[in-house]
């Protein structure tokens, strides 16, 4: 029995015994203080979703391009069931893991089904045979263990516990504060959570292979929980992503890219001033343009890997109910303004992500509304005393509703929705569009004159498509304002009155009462086409380029050359 797996088995069974987990915390604590140092010449490949093919064969590629530098040593650490058991709503299997053996079960089920072999590598899997004394103990420790002692608990400071909330907030649309309430349905999903972690971490703790470079793919929970172990043991981690594949093929082709970060909360830092500056002077080229109308073309017809919307075209009874209202709007001269919420499941993971990273972003400006709600409830207000005449449809995200990748309906929807409905119902000229709702977004967007929009990216859809948007949250630090990088030289927005005479501007200009320039305020059609593209490409590298692999490995950047001259060229 090695030390580190001593040290934590005593820290199980010290907590069983005293009924608190602080035991096993410090257990791990000093665990992971007395691993050995790793090799400077190795490297690691964290995969905990390598049973999604297409997944997989990203990771193989990224794998084969890091071992092509000429790295002594690089590991596959393969441990698909770490990601599958939190990835869908499934609640039988996931009560399953209660029982922490059966994720090693899983795990080799998982590995046995795997058939991409695109690269030769060793036989995917890490050293698990040594975690069954550690998983009978855990489960033990689980059966025993008063469930709130799971709550709150933090390992070196770090709120080791919160990880378990993006499993909730991601793949169940579950805010924290459901999760965390002992008489919810989630509270046993998420203390089972937390023990699927705390397994993740032991046997990481246990695998002694893993090298001084470590890579990941993408922002999944139990890719959070090998980060904070490598941050832990003063190991070196790169973020990798595949970006959007369907623009990633019209942009680059059949050539091999990948996104190199240092987080997957790095993108945030899209609207620091030193990129922003360097955005505004860049002339876009009509070639990406043109390229990004080939994309938009197919998004509007409601396909894509990250597309909700139905396409365009999608037509019932719901379609001609919402066409009524906005024909009659305009036959009475009336404005129709659409606005767009983002995903609130969504901004919990990305706001979470930031708090855990410790992201500085004390550049940025106080968010004009505290959140969403407050936003939608003022817009309400603002349109039932001052633009009577005109239409406001809000359309609720579509992933909020049961959605085609297989996730339930939000339980954060119901309330969310009741408060808004019952808002909404004291104003005649208010409507919503429930997500459940078979509307496309892009078609309500098409029969506005003026869409309001909060950060999601589908503001730059809409001005990419000659519409006018304005965004209320950006330059400011809420959900996924961070990342999108538009209104480049216009002021930040300071106060909710601030926001309200912009909108004020807009709309007085659309009906003729005043004449002025407002194109500050509106998501200007080349800062639109350059955001777009960065957001999608932050951080893009050649796989074959070992020059500008190497480089961004060891200084991630953002906008890195590749992206550059992909925005310049002609």
């Amino acid at each position: 029995m090695s030390q580190s797996e001593s040290l934590i088995i005593s820290g199980i069974e010290a907590s069983i015994k005293r009924d608190s987990l602080t035991p096993l915390l410090r257990s791990f604590a000093l665990a992971l203080r007395l691993l050995p140092n790793p090799s400077h010449n190795s490297s690691t490949l964290f995969s905990c979703d390598s049973f999604c093919e297409k997944h997989l064969a990203w990771q193989l590629d990224a794998l084969k391009a890091i071992k092509e530098l000429g790295i002594k040593k690089v590991n596959f650490l393969n441990l698909p069931a770490s990601h599958y058991i939190t990835a869908f709503p499934n609640q039988k299997e996931f009560l399953n893991i209660a029982n922490t053996n059966n994720i090693i079960r899983i795990n080799r089920e998982l590995v046995d089904v795997q058939t991409n072999q695109s690269l030769n590598v060793e036989k995917l899997i890490s050293h698990q045979d040594n975690m069954f004394n550690i998983s009978n103990k855990l489960t033990e420790l689980y059966i025993k263990l008063n469930p709130i002692c799971w709550k709150s608990f933090h390992i070196n400071k770090f709120p080791f516990h919160e990880l378990a909330l993006r499993d909730l907030s991601l793949t169940y649309k579950c805010s924290p504060e459901l999760a965390l309430d002992p008489k919810s349905s989630f509270y046993k999903i998420y203390t089972i959570s937390c023990l699927a972690n705390i397994w993740l971490l032991s046997l990481l703790i246990q695998e002694d292979s893993i090298g001084q470079l470590c890579i990941a793919m993408s922002n999944y929970t139990a890719t959070n929980v090998f980060r904070f172990f490598c941050n832990q043991t003063g190991r070196t981690v790169r973020m990798f992503n595949p970006a959007i594949p369907e623009l990633k093929e019209l942009v680059f082709g059949n050539i091999d890219v990948m996104n190199f970060t240092e987080s997957p909360n790095s993108t945030v830092f899209l609207t620091h001033p030193s990129n922003t500056t360097q955005l505004d002077s860049i002339t876009i080229s009509p070639k990406i343009i043109n390229k990004l109308d080939m994309y938009l073309g197919e998004r509007f017809q409601g396909i894509g890997t990250h597309t909700y919307s139905v396409s365009t075209e999608t037509t019932n009874d719901s379609t001609k109910i919402v066409e009524s209202f906005i024909n009659k709007t305009k036959e009475n001269k009336g404005q129709v303004v659409s606005l767009y919420t983002s995903s609130p499941d969504e901004v919990v993971g990305q706001e979470m992500g930031i708090r855990h990273d410790y992201i500085d972003l004390s550049y940025l400006n106080k968010p004009p509304f505290p959140d969403q709600e407050n936003w939608i409830l003022d817009v309400i207000e603002y349109f039932e005393n001052n633009r009577k005449n005109d239409l406001l449809i809000i359309r609720f995200h579509p992933r909020l509703a049961a959605d085609k990748r297989g996730l339930p309906e939000s339980p954060y929807l119901k309330q969310f929705w009741e408060t808004i409905l019952e808002r909404a119902s004291k104003s005649n000229n208010v409507k919503l569009i429930h997500p459940s709702i078979a509307i496309s977004s892009y078609w309500l967007g098409f029969k506005s004159d003026l869409i309001l929009n909060g950060w999601s990216t589908i503001g730059l859809e809409f001005a990419l498509s000659h519409k006018l948007v304005t965004n209320a949250f950006y330059k400011c630090a809420l959900g996924g304002a961070p990342g999108i990088a538009v209104h480049l030289s216009t002021p930040a927005l300071a106060s909710t009155s601030n926001y309200f005479y912009r909108l004020d501007k807009i709309l007085k200009n659309l009906d003729g009462s005043i004449k002025t320039n407002y194109s500050n305020e509106v998501i200007d059609y080349n800062e639109a086409a350059k955001s777009y593209i960065v957001h999608a490409f932050a951080g893009v590298v050649p796989l074959k380029d070992k020059h500008l692999l190497r480089s961004q490995l060891a200084n991630p950047i953002l906008l890195t050359p590749t992206l550059i001259s992909l925005l310049e060229q002609n």
